[in-house]
């Protein structure tokens, strides 16, 4: 097998094992020493474990150090989110392909200590919820990417850039926050453990929201500022009297799409038909793409949503994705949109 090599649809169905579910010659885009490539690497270790096709996973990543991962993914959906909200868009694209698609989708977050310090509602939510998808939380303690603040995560006496003289609130658990409401696998785990990708891939296998907190340093603020070492992380984990390895597993509770169909069968669920019929046809034979750009109040957007719809009711898959500056009404609008005979897997190829 070649590097770069991915799952495809095998004889009967099967799954054809391959090497990465990484791009050609990865270049992970991390400090020397940073924690991050070495969740990554257990990571696409543990989905060449399973043997999950890449068209059946969806990364989710959020804003901050870990965001820079979506690049690094070659034939597997990758969604980046605004800060702290990836376990809000993981959860309802899981909830909507399991109503209305074909319920194969593997969601994976991929959030920091700041992201999950900013989302934390939409994790305690997504445990409550019992939604299918994993969290890979990356703690490395410190707003990395922003200039090594302190975060909720940040321990007692940890020294910051806003904490010179180091921490004076206890840090957040995570683990026993999730655990508390609802969330049916837990753990904790260093970047370094040699069983990581294992646990990795128990965590996603698990039919529930399951939370894997991955310690791992910082190499530029929190080893610089602290003197922080690999066995120091140890050290910090044990002065909080917290445990690491598989914490939790609930098997007694069922996972909530099942739970809404029992609700709401699928008799009652509207399905796309039911939005927008096929009434005329067309003569696409590839995807084209397209780039509509003006001045923000110009309805650029509106004018791509009004073609996409067209396209659906032409018989043709389509997307859109959207940019415009933080200040709404001024400023460029742009879109760019997809339209294809044949089911489009990404945003962008």
């Amino acid at each position: 097998m070649k590097a770069g090599e991915f799952f495809t649809p095998g004889a009967m169905g099967t799954i054809e094992a391959r090497s990465t579910y990484f791009v050609d010659n990865p270049q992970f885009p991390y400090c020397k020493g940073c924690g991050h490539t070495q969740i990554l690497r257990a990571l696409d270790q543990a989905l060449v474990k399973l043997r999950l096709d890449p068209a059946e996973i969806e990364v989710t990543t959020d804003i901050g150090c870990v965001g820079l991962a979506d690049a690094l993914f070659k034939n597997a959906h990758t969604v980046h989110t605004t800060h702290g909200r990836s376990t809000a868009f993981a959860a309802g694209t899981i909830i909507a392909d399991r109503i209305l698609g074909k319920g194969k989708l593997k969601a994976i977050v991929m959030i920091g200590d700041g992201g999950a310090m900013i989302g934390l509602l939409h994790l305690v939510q997504a445990a409550q919820m019992n939604v299918d998808l994993t969290v890979l939380l990356h703690n490395n303690f410190v707003f990395a990417m922003t200039g090594g603040q302190s975060s909720a995560f940040s321990p007692l006496g940890f020294v910051t850039t806003t904490m010179p003289r180091g921490g004076i609130v206890p840090p957040l658990d995570i683990c026993e926050t999730v655990q508390s409401c609802g969330a049916g696998f837990v753990a904790r785990k260093f970047a370094t453990d040699r069983d990581l990708p294992a646990t990795i891939a128990e965590a996603i296998t698990y039919p529930g929201f399951a939370l894997l907190e991955v310690i791992g340093l910082c190499p530029v603020y929190a080893t610089r500022l602290n003197k922080l070492s690999g066995s120091g992380l140890k050290q910090i984990v044990e002065s909080q009297g917290r445990r690491t390895g598989v914490l939790f597993r609930r098997d007694n509770r069922k996972e909530f799409t099942l739970v809404y169909r029992e609700k709401f069968p699928p008799r009652d669920v509207p399905t796309a038909e039911s939005f927008i019929t096929v009434n005329f046809s067309h003569n696409l034979t590839k995807p084209v793409g397209l780039i509509i750009t003006g001045t923000s109040g110009e309805r650029v957007q509106s004018s791509a949503k009004l073609l996409c719809q067209a396209a659906v009711m032409s018989g043709l898959q389509t997307t859109q994705k959207n940019d415009n500056p933080v200040t709404q009404g001024t400023g460029f609008s742009l879109s760019e949109v997809c339209l294809s005979p044949r089911p489009i897997l990404y945003l962008r190829r």
